[in-house]
């Protein structure tokens, strides 16, 4: 697996598993904290004070969805309209909360 960004322009197919496990982690964290739909989510799962097996299905389920749905867009395979993509994300939250 790797992961190219402004950052990272190059890949290197060889690296440890470590390095681009973190490399990954790292990417993942800058992207939860810089996108206000994803702080909210976070948000309301902390203060939903539901047992920690809930919370973390629901953090899970969120991430997979959202990199799988992330996944699918990069690739051409889906293409949706922003404004619903938008919609889809704030109705996700309140229907969490």
């Amino acid at each position: 697996m790797g992961l190219l960004s402004v950052r990272h322009p190059q890949f290197n197919f060889f690296a440890p598993r470590m390095e681009l496990a973190q490399r990954f982690a790292l990417h993942g964290l800058e992207h939860i904290l810089s996108g206000a739909d994803h702080l909210v989510f976070l948000v309301v799962l902390l203060a939903s004070a539901v047992h920690w097996r809930r919370w973390l299905m629901l953090l899970t389920g969120f991430t997979l969805a959202h990199g799988l749905t992330f996944g699918l867009a990069a690739l051409g395979w889906v293409d949706v309209p922003t404004s619903w993509v938008e919609s889809l994300i704030a109705a996700s939250i309140v229907w969490v909360a």
